[in-house]
This record gives structure tokens, C-alpha cells and sequence, in this order.
């Protein structure tokens, strides 16, 4: 297990909240490492994971240039075997992710730490 959720969580926590922000972060931060170990640890959940971050990362991808277009969707689609019943949550994803000014690095080094 590591422990960086720990000294990131506890430093921003003590920044901006003295000693009991440091705690109250040091615990979030604890949850967060706890909860990473559990997705790199069940296959299941790590394959929920994979795929959103790709549905993700091809958004913020398509997105890279300023604006999506249909051409970016219809390749997604057409490499990404999507069934009719997620159609609408897979889409709902990638919306989400492509308004996000969130760029794609934090999907990638979240998908990194899981499959090293």
C-alpha cells in the first residue's frame, strides 16, 4: 500500500485547515490509497475502470484540437464494441469528460497506477 494519498492528503489538509486539516486530509488521502489498492487488487473493478478511462481519454483526446467532431465519434464507436443497452451511458461518459476542463493526464496516470 502506499502511502502517498496519505502525505499528499495531510499536507493540503494542514495548508489549508492548520493541524486538524492536516488529520481530517491525512484520512482522506488514506480512503483514497485504500480505495486505488481495492481496484488494483478485483479484476471486475478494474475492468470498469479501464473502461471508463478510455471512454475518457478518448473524449479529452477528440477534444484536444477545440472541437469533436462526427468523424472522431464514428471512429470511437467503430473500434469500441458498445452494446445497445450502454449506448446511452458510455455517451453520457464521454459528454462529461469532454466538458471537463480537466485534462487527460489525470485519467492516464490514475489508469497507470492501476495496471503497472
Amino acid at each position: 500500500m502506499t502511502i502517498w494519498g496519505k502525505i499528499i492528503g495531510g499536507t493540503a489538509g494542514f495548508a489549508l485547515g492548520g493541524p486538524i486539516g492536516g488529520l481530517l486530509g491525512a484520512l482522506a488521502g488514506h480512503a483514497v490509497d485504500t480505495y486505488t489498492a481495492d481496484l488494483r487488487d478485483d479484476p471486475s473493478r478494474r475492468e470498469v475502470a479501464f473502461t471508463i478511462a478510455l471512454i475518457a481519454l478518448s473524449a479529452k483526446m477528440a477534444k484536444a484540437d477545440g472541437t469533436v467532431s462526427r468523424d472522431e465519434i464514428l471512429a470511437f464507436r467503430e473500434k469500441v464494441d458498445i452494446s445497445s443497452r450502454d449506448i446511452d451511458h458510455v455517451g453520457q461518459l464521454w459528454d462529461l469528460a469532454r466538458q471537463t476542463p480537466d485534462g487527460f493526464d489525470g485519467y492516464a496516470r490514475q489508469l497507470a497506477q492501476m495496471f503497472p
